[in-house]
């Protein structure tokens, strides 16, 4: 089993809940983050993913954007983890902020996404 924090039937419930989310004018940031190298590392990693995304964003998705990036970067200023990785689910005021951190034992890839609806990896489900 790869869960620290939550028991397996309810981290699952978790991943289908966001999965299930409709989709709305203010894009979801989803982040897979790789903890391994420690809180420093994963700042760093975080925000060199940032800012690839944030350059590619229109004036008004930048708002939301950042919004949720300093959502992220507060939670990861704080973070102490034992988990290998960290999936960050987060919305924007604009769109019903919404926040969800799941530390998880299974290494993942750094992966960074702003789409309308979380971005849940079926490979992490089937993994469990």
């Amino acid at each position: 089993m790869y869960i620290h924090t939550y028991k397996q039937s309810e981290f699952l419930l978790k991943l289908d809940l966001l999965a299930n989310i409709e989709p709305t004018e203010s894009n979801f940031l989803t982040c897979y983050l790789d903890l391994r190298g420690g809180r420093k590392q994963a700042l760093t990693v975080f925000r060199r993913m940032k800012k690839k995304l944030r350059d590619k964003l229109d004036a008004r998705q930048k708002v939301d954007f950042e919004h949720a990036v300093k959502m992220i970067e507060d939670h990861l200023n704080v973070v102490r983890s034992s988990s290998s990785s960290v999936m960050v689910f987060c919305r924007s005021i604009l769109g019903g902020q919404f926040f969800q951190a799941l530390p998880i034992s299974l290494p993942l890839g750094n992966r960074l996404f702003f789409q309308p609806r979380p971005r849940v990896e079926a490979s992490i489900k089937t993994s469990m």
